[in-house]
């Protein structure tokens, strides 16, 4: 466990964090993102009318909210579930042409 330094000025700063954190500054993406998932829940995710009360075009709207899901780490059983489901439709789509279906190995 690493111990704080007697710094005067940083204990300062972290209990100012604390105390009053509405005068703590963000980072601009951070303010964007909280701004865009805040409107996207007030309109019900409706997102034409998110991004026109934003005032961001609509492709605009959908990098940024891929760029927030892609930033997002995913449960390590969230992922077999997609390589799953991703295995199932190949055998699916394999059976439906009367091909032999390809086998998966959850480890490649």
């Amino acid at each position: 466990m690493e111990l704080i330094e007697d710094d005067p000025g940083e204990i300062t700063h972290t209990v100012e964090q604390v105390l009053h954190p509405e005068r703590t500054i963000k980072p601009f993406a951070e303010v964007e993102k909280e701004t865009i998932l805040n409107a996207l829940s007030i309109f019900g995710g409706d997102k034409l009318a998110t991004a026109t009360a934003l005032g961001i075009g609509k492709t605009t709207l959908y990098r940024k909210l891929a760029e927030y899901d892609a930033a997002t780490p995913k449960h390590h059983l969230y992922l077999e579930i997609q390589h799953t489901n991703k295995a199932k439709r190949s055998t699916d789509e394999a059976h439906s042409q009367g091909q032999e279906p390809k086998t998966s190995n959850l480890n490649s």
